[in-house]
C-alpha cells in the first residue's frame, strides 16, 4: 500500500478491520495510525516531551538535558527559542515568571539586545530550576506551578484584588477538573479552642466572621436549632440559611437547610405543602330524570313547633330538580322514610343516591329501596319517536360538552397518584381557630377506591376516612444530612421538584418559573484530592492533599 496518498488511512483501516474483525471490541480498538508507534503493556513512555508514569507526569530527561547544555543566546532570536522551550515545562517551576522576566524584557521590540549581568543570573537559575527535582515542604506536595507578569492596569491592584486574581486564574488555567471544581483555601480556616473554624466574610458587615465548621453528626441538632428552636421562628429557606451562617457552617449547608424547612412538619402544617395535588376531572353523565340524586343534611336549626329540627335536602342531578323536608333528627330511619315517601313514591326510585358518606346514609334501609308502582300509557308513536331523536341529540351534545370540559380542567391539573401504605397530608378545609394548623397529618393511604378517591387513616382515630385527593398531599418525613458529603460543582442543581410518579395524573401543565438564589447565598464545596510526586512528577495518588499555587 502506497504511502502518503489520501486515502492511504481508509484502506489501512480496512484492512486492519478485516484482519482483527474476530476479536471483540472489549479486548482490541481497531485504529492505529502508525503501528512503529504503537507501544502496548508500558509502565511508562515519552510523551510530547514528557514522561508519563503510573504515579504521574514528568520531564522528559532528553528535553532537559537539552536545556542544560543550551549555550548563551546571542541574538533575541536565540533567546526567544530557549524561553519556548523553558516555557513548555512553566509548570514544573516555582516563580517562572519572576526568573524569566530580565530575559523577557529583551525580547521588547523596541529595546536593544544588551547581554548583562541580570540576564546572566536569570539565565542560569531557569536552567537550574528546570534540571533540579523540587523538594517536599513537609507533607504538602505541590501539582503544578502557575505564574505570569502582571498587565499594566493589574499592576495598580491591591493586595486583596492581586490575591484573589491569584486564585482566578490558577484554578482557570488548571488542566485538570477536579481542581477547577474543587479546590481549598487553607488561609480560611482558623483553630480556636480545640475547635476548627471557617472566616467568613458576611455581606453587609464590616469584619470577618468564625463559623463554626460542624461534624455530620451533629447537623440534624443545629438545623433544628436555627429553625424549630422557641426564639427560631420557622422563617424560610434565606433567613434560615442567613441565621445559621452566623455561626455555623459545612459543605452543602444551603441544600440541608432548604431540605429541612421543606420536610418540617409544623411549617407544612401552617402554610400547606409547597405542591397541592388537582386531580382530573371526574365527570357523572345522567340522561335521564333520577338516574343521579344527591342528598343532604341541613342543621341543626332551632327546634320549629312540629319538634323539626334539620332540613332533608334531596336534588336530581339532570333535572336540577330539589326537594326539602323538615325532619326531627338525622337518623338512618327517619332519612329513609321521609325520602321513600316524599319523594320516591312521586318520581320512582334513584338508579344511583349520592351523599357525603354520613352514617345516615350509609344505613342498609337505603340500601334496596322499594320501586313504588307504576302506570303505564300508551304514548301517540310519532310524538314518541320525536322524543327519542331530541333525546339522543342532547344525550350526544351534553357527553360532547363534557369530554371538552374535562380535557381543558386537566390541563391544569397536578400531583401525583398514590399508593396503600404512603404518607399522607390532610387538609382541613373548616374555618382555623387562632393558630390551629390547617393541614393534619401524616395520614396513611389504606386504599384507593377510585381514580380520585382514598380511604385514609388518622393516627388518633379509629374511624377510617373517605377523602378527594384534592384534599391531600404528599408527606415528607424530616430529613437528616446525607451520610457522605454532597458533591458540589458546577452543574450540580438542587432538587426543590419532587420525583413525578410512574403514572402521571396528566400529560400536560402549566410552566412554572425557576426561582434562582441570589449569587451571595450559593455555596461553594472547599476539597483538593490531587497532589504531586517527588522529583518534579504529578501524582495523582500521593499522599499529600493540597494544590499549592503562585504568583
Amino acid at each position: 500500500m502506497p504511502f502518503g496518498l489520501c486515502n492511504a488511512p481508509a484502506t489501512f483501516e480496512r484492512l486492519m478491520e478485516r484482519v482483527l474483525a474476530a476479536v471483540p471490541r472489549s479486548r482490541c480498538v481497531v485504529y492505529l495510525d502508525d503501528l512503529l508507534k504503537c507501544q502496548l503493556l508500558r509502565r511508562e513512555t515519552a510523551f510530547l516531551g514528557h514522561i508519563v508514569r503510573e504515579r504521574g507526569v514528568a520531564t522528559d530527561p532528553s528535553k532537559v538535558a537539552a536545556v542544560r547544555d543550551w549555550p548563551v543566546p546571542g541574538n533575541v532570536g536565540e533567546l526567544r527559542s530557549f524561553l519556548g522551550l523553558a516555557s513548555y515545562y512553566r509548570r514544573f517551576v516555582r516563580d517562572f515568571a519572576t526568573l524569566a522576566s530580565p530575559l523577557h524584557r529583551l525580547t521588547d521590540k523596541c529595546r536593544p539586545f544588551v547581554w548583562q549581568e541580570g540576564q546572566s543570573m536569570a539565565f542560569d537559575q531557569l536552567r537550574a530550576a528546570l534540571t533540579e527535582a523540587p523538594e517536599d515542604e513537609d507533607s504538602e506536595r505541590v501539582v503544578a506551578y502557575y505564574s505570569r507578569a502582571l498587565g499594566k492596569a493589574e499592576r495598580n491592584y491591591c493586595v486583596t484584588r492581586r490575591e484573589l486574581l491569584t486564585v482566578v486564574r490558577s484554578v482557570v488555567s488548571a488542566e485538570s477538573p477536579e481542581l477547577k471544581s474543587y479546590y481549598s483555601l487553607y488561609s480560611s480556616l482558623v483553630q480556636c479552642d480545640s475547635l476548627l473554624y471557617r472566616r467568613w466574610q458576611a455581606p453587609g458587615r464590616g469584619s470577618d466572621i468564625l463559623q463554626l465548621l460542624v461534624p455530620r453528626a451533629l447537623r440534624p441538632d443545629v438545623l433544628r436549632l436555627v429553625h424549630g428552636s422557641v426564639g427560631a421562628g420557622h422563617f424560610g429557606n434565606n433567613k434560615t440559611l442567613h441565621r445559621l451562617r452566623g455561626k455555623f457552617h459545612w459543605p452543602g449547608c444551603r441544600h440541608d437547610v432548604e431540605l429541612h424547612v421543606h420536610c418540617c412538619n409544623s411549617c407544612t402544617a401552617q402554610k400547606g405543602p409547597n405542591q397541592r395535588s388537582r386531580a382530573p376531572l371526574q365527570q357523572h353523565l345522567v340522561g335521564a330524570p333520577m338516574e343521579r340524586v344527591g342528598v343532604d343534611v341541613l342543621g341543626p336549626f332551632p327546634v320549629t313547633d312540629s319538634g323539626n329540627r334539620y332540613i332533608l335536602i334531596a336534588m336530581d342531578y339532570f333535572t336540577k330538580w330539589p326537594e326539602a323536608f323538615a325532619v326531627p333528627d338525622q337518623s338512618a330511619a327517619t332519612t329513609a322514610e321521609r325520602l321513600m315517601e316524599e319523594m320516591f313514591t312521586r318520581f320512582g326510585a334513584p338508579a344511583e343516591l349520592h351523599s357525603d358518606q354520613g352514617r345516615n346514609f350509609e344505613s342498609q334501609l337505603l340500601a334496596e329501596p322499594e320501586e313504588p308502582s307504576r302506570t303505564r300509557e300508551e304514548y301517540y308513536h310519532r310524538l314518541r319517536d320525536r322524543l327519542l331523536v331530541a333525546h339522543d341529540f342532547a344525550r350526544k351534545a351534553q357527553t360532547s360538552a363534557g369530554f371538552k370540559q374535562k380535557r381543558w380542567y386537566d390541563t391544569r391539573c397536578r400531583g401525583q397518584a398514590f399508593a396503600a401504605g404512603e404518607q399522607v397530608w390532610v387538609y382541613c378545609p373548616e374555618r382555623k381557630k387562632g393558630l390551629q394548623a390547617s393541614w393534619r397529618g401524616p395520614g396513611e393511604v389504606v386504599e384507593r377506591l377510585s381514580e380520585v378517591v382514598y380511604r385514609i387513616r388518622m393516627p388518633g382515630r379509629g374511624r377510617l376516612g373517605v377523602l378527594h385527593q384534592d384534599r391531600l398531599a404528599p408527606y415528607r418525613p424530616l430529613a437528616t444530612p446525607d451520610a457522605a458529603e454532597p458533591e458540589v460543582s458546577s452543574d450540580t442543581a438542587l432538587p426543590s421538584e419532587p420525583e413525578p410518579s410512574d403514572t402521571p395524573l396528566s400529560a400536560t401543565g402549566r410552566p412554572k418559573r425557576h426561582r434562582r438564589p441570589p449569587g451571595h447565598l450559593r455555596d461553594f464545596d472547599v476539597s483538593c484530592g490531587w497532589t504531586a510526586g517527588s522529583s518534579g512528577t504529578c501524582d495523582p495518588l500521593g499522599g499529600g492533599n493540597v494544590a499549592a499555587w503562585g504568583l
